[in-house]
């Protein structure tokens, strides 16, 4: 009996013993990680293109603001899946050229359906511009430039409900979050704007500011 005893005693402080060094490998393993993640959490933060789907959205984190261009045809469709070697059918074409790590420039050009443009972006802090411009090859007289303020993941950072994004109907709008901490107004300038559905829609074959903060005019932005 005593035997079995001592038995059971040493398979228990063994099996404690493992158990913490088990333990304290897994928390040093860990610690690389947790601060691995906190380095991104810092990282992902104001405008920036975080948004993989399209090239010409701008994303702001982590408030998930998002402003999201995308081209319109005489018929209205549009597209907005706006990325570089998309294999969909009847894709845009997209050229990437310079973008800066920080975002404080990116350049890119797109063709569909005849609308052809160059969006210029760039942004310090909240302070966000985008600046369309046709290009040489914008033969769809009729084409438009279709502007919409939105959120992304309407689920994150407890930015839900309907007063998330107001829109007073001609070229302004405010993000807000639903507990007002962060506001953030904006405008679009452009050639015929209308406005429907959420969304502004521009002529293409003009140039179009879209930005952040205090009003802006074309000239100040160029």
């Amino acid at each position: 009996m005593k035997k079995q005893a001592l038995r059971q005693l040493f398979m228990a402080c063994a099996t404690a013993l493992l158990l913490t060094a088990s333990y304290g490998k897994t928390t040093a393993s860990q610690m690389p990680i947790r601060h691995y993640y906190q380095m991104l959490d810092s990282l992902c933060t104001g405008w920036h293109t975080w948004d993989t789907r399209s090239m010409f959205t701008q994303l702001y984190l982590p408030e998930a603001f998002s402003v999201k261009v995308s081209l319109m045809d005489e018929k209205g469709q549009t597209a907005g899946d706006l990325r570089a070697g998309n294999p969909r059918n009847d894709a845009a074409k997209v050229h990437p050229r310079e973008h800066t790590s920080d975002n404080s420039y990116s350049e890119v050009d797109a063709i569909w359906h005849g609308v052809s443009v160059k969006l210029r972006s760039t942004s310090t802090g909240d302070r966000l511009i985008m600046m369309l411009t046709p290009l040489a090859d914008n033969d769809n007289p009729q084409g438009r430039i279709h502007v919409k303020p939105e959120y992304c993941w309407p689920n994150v950072n407890r930015i839900t409900g309907s007063d998330r994004l107001q829109i007073d109907g001609t070229s302004h709008f405010l993000f807000s979050r639903r507990d007002n901490h962060v506001r953030m107004p904006g405008g679009i300038v452009g050639k015929n704007i209308q406005y429907s559905d959420g969304a502004y829609t521009c002529d293409a074959s003009a140039s179009v500011l879209i930005y952040t903060g205090d009003s802006l005019s074309m000239e100040e932005a160029e």
